[in-house]
């Protein structure tokens, strides 16, 4: 990953009420059971993951999840393209990028290739609290499309 140095606070780092660390017990708790799970590949850390799934038309809130050793079913990455979630700071899809400038300055451009579930046709940026990334991919409109929280 890109070195970021635009940094968004720990307590901001939160989609929808979900967080890094969170359980999935507490994702099911908040949100019910998911329209679609599954495993799939998991990072260096956990070697594998279970993947929730929120669709709703073309959007998406999609949660993963270690499920292996003190990682079993700990969030570790948030995927929302869901217009009706947000931040604590009250970002969501579908604002203008130039509102995540006003509150945490321009962060660190990215490349398609190293952006989280990537969608064509927009532009990355990165920021981190010292412990988690926040991406988001943002339209040629300058319209956020993808708010990505990972650690």
């Amino acid at each position: 990953m890109a070195t970021s140095f635009a940094s968004i606070p720990q307590s901001d780092m939160v989609i929808g009420g979900i967080t890094m660390g969170s359980s999935l017990d507490y994702v099911e708790q908040v949100y019910g059971l998911p329209n679609k799970s599954y495993y799939g590949e998991g990072d260096w850390i956990t070697g594998e993951s279970l993947i929730y799934e929120y669709v709703n038309g073309n959007n998406l809130f999609k949660v993963v999840a270690g499920t292996k050793g003190n990682f079993n079913r700990i969030v570790y990455s948030v995927t929302c393209r869901e217009k009706g979630l947000s931040t604590p700071s009250g970002l969501s899809v579908g604002m203008n990028f130039s509102e995540v400038k006003k509150l945490y300055g321009k962060g660190s451009a990215i490349k398609k290739d190293m952006a989280v579930f990537p969608i064509d046709k927009c532009s990355y940026y990165e920021y981190n609290s010292g412990s988690n990334i926040m991406q988001f991919a943002v339209d040629s409109d300058g319209i956020i499309r993808q708010i990505v929280i990972f650690n």
